[in-house]
């Protein structure tokens, strides 16, 4: 699992490494929350591991395939 995680960081950072100003503030935010959230967790303060998608509405088209693919993935399906 964390290989295939490794890898979406990687491959999610080169995507926007070009991008407009304007999207990477929004993009270094994003992963910093998702930072604190999984260090949070991780040292013990009783959450459960990931937060919840409760702005699911607010994903692009693209954005909510991406999750399928890699929600596809994690479960080794095809």
């Amino acid at each position: 699992m964390r290989i295939l995680g490794n890898k979406y960081v990687v491959e999610e950072f080169r995507r926007h490494k070009n991008a407009e100003l304007a999207y990477i503030v929004r993009f270094v935010a994003e992963w910093d929350g998702y930072y604190k959230t999984l260090s949070a967790q991780v040292n013990g303060n009783g959450q459960k591991l990931g937060a919840k998608l409760t702005d699911a509405d607010k994903f692009t088209e693209q954005q909510l395939g991406q999750l399928y693919e890699l929600s596809k993935a994690t479960k080794g399906q095809q």
